[in-house]
């Protein structure tokens, strides 16, 4: 994205705030009427004695727009999430202490290898400190950053770097610092849905489904891969191995595409005597408009029991599957873990472009997306009164609470895991 001096950037924040202030005090100001906006603007064309960059200054006034609407308003430059990043392939979890441990291993990415001592990242493995091979000292030699006690954001610029990038991990195991192992950044597609057959190791058939969000991705190729076809192959490989129980990990999931919710909810949700199944209802708040989503495949496995896990991170479309799970298969549907996030609105996604007025880069049209909170959304469940409801700011509870470990250890060593545990073997 484009970005803009400090000074500018206090500059359009400050007319944003006052002119919302503005607006507080005379409600009969409509957005039309921003003219101190306008007239601020004229004085820093007029005065201002720095370069302007009109572009970058049209930009931030827009960002800051929407980003002062409320937390899932904003604009953005992707259509889709891209994968082109590099990566080393972990995904991280932080404690109350700033102790950063690793939760999950990508298989086929560099974090996935064997080292000739034996070593292999593992869960619960922490990240004590990072060295990068683009952040040298002054013979441009890498250097060693401590992380532990360090935030995720001021983690972050230890671990940036494009394909190439070699981070050296120093890792600490069971409070015993085991040794420093290198890791090459690649780039590559990490699947949004993850599955494990027979996830206890005991031969009780409990498959084992980590479902990150519900977003499409575009891959550096420009196709694009969904969440629904990642559960879809999960599903399959599930069936395939035989599993006769399911535990979904939907802890961490913030929604996404209720498209892939629809798809995604067919395994669990019995079709109707029309061949659909309405699960959810958007009621767009400005033009009234009322749109269903509906179950239409039929992938329904009759009879399966099912646990779901979630936390305060839980929201939206993941929170609308529970929802849907609850509403038409509550027989056989568990949900373990803590009270969901409670988010009841959706966001349409609209193109907005950048002309380019400046010159500088004369006939180039930027397009960016606004992501915009358009209405509400209610989990149809014949069963509620009036036939469906609203979560916003009303977050789900699960069946059975169940407060997470302080500590990670293996996957199977979670509480929210061990209850589990106990409820398929009853």
């Amino acid at each position: 994205m484009k970005k803009v001096s400090l000074g500018i950037l206090c500059i359009i924040l400050v007319l944003i705030v006052a002119a919302g202030a503005v607006g507080c005090r005379q409600e009969e100001r409509t957005i039309d009427k921003m003219d101190m906006l306008q007239t601020a603007l004229g004085l820093i064309e007029a005065n201002y004695i720095g370069e302007l960059d009109v572009d970058d200054l049209d930009f931030v006034a827009a960002e800051a727009v929407l980003d002062s609407l409320d937390n899932y308003t904003y604009l953005t430059d992707t259509l889709y999430a891209q994968t082109s990043d590099s990566s080393i392939g972990i995904v991280m979890t932080t404690t109350q202490y700033n102790e950063h441990l690793i939760k999950d291993v990508v298989e086929g990415f560099p974090a996935d290898a064997t080292f000739a001592d034996g070593f292999h990242l593992q869960r619960g493995d922490e990240i004590y400190a990072i060295a990068n091979s683009t952040i040298t000292d002054e013979d441009g030699n890498p250097v060693f950053n401590r992380v532990r006690g360090l935030s995720k954001s001021a983690m972050s610029k230890y671990t940036t770097g494009e394909e190439g990038t070699v981070l050296t991990l120093r890792i600490v195991r069971a409070g015993v610092q085991v040794g420093d192992y290198a890791y090459t950044k690649q780039k590559g597609y990490v699947p949004k849905a993850q599955f494990t057959a027979d996830v206890f190791g005991d031969g009780t058939n409990v498959g084992y489904i980590s479902l990150k969000n519900f977003t499409k991705a575009q891959l550096p190729d420009g196709t694009v891969k969904s969440a629904a076809d990642d559960f879809k192959a999960c599903m399959t490989a599930f069936q395939e191995a035989a599993q006769t129980k399911l535990i979904l990990d939907l802890r961490g999931n913030g929604g996404g595409s209720t498209d892939d919710l629809a798809i995604i909810a067919s395994y669990f949700v019995p079709l109707g005597n029309d061949g659909t199944t309405e699960i959810l209802e958007l009621q767009y708040k400005k033009s009234k408009k009322v749109v269903s989503v509906t179950v239409k495949e039929d992938n329904y496995i009759p009879n399966l029991p099912l646990v779901i896990l979630c936390d305060g991170d839980t929201a939206s479309a993941a929170e609308a599957l529970i929802g849907a799970c609850r509403a038409y298969n509550k027989a056989n549907t568990t949900v373990i873990g803590q009270s969901t996030f409670g988010k009841g609105v959706f966001q349409k996604t609209e193109p907005i472009y950048d002309e380019n007025v400046s010159g500088k880069r004369t006939g180039i049209l930027d397009q960016y997306y606004v992501v915009m909170v358009n209405g509400y959304y209610y989990i149809v469940d014949p069963s509620a009164e009036g036939g469906r409801y609203n979560i916003h700011e009303k977050p789900l509870s699960p069946d059975l609470a169940v407060k997470p470990n302080e500590i990670l250890g293996a996957l199977t060593d979670d509480a929210e895991m061990q209850k589990a545990k106990q409820v398929l073997s009853r």
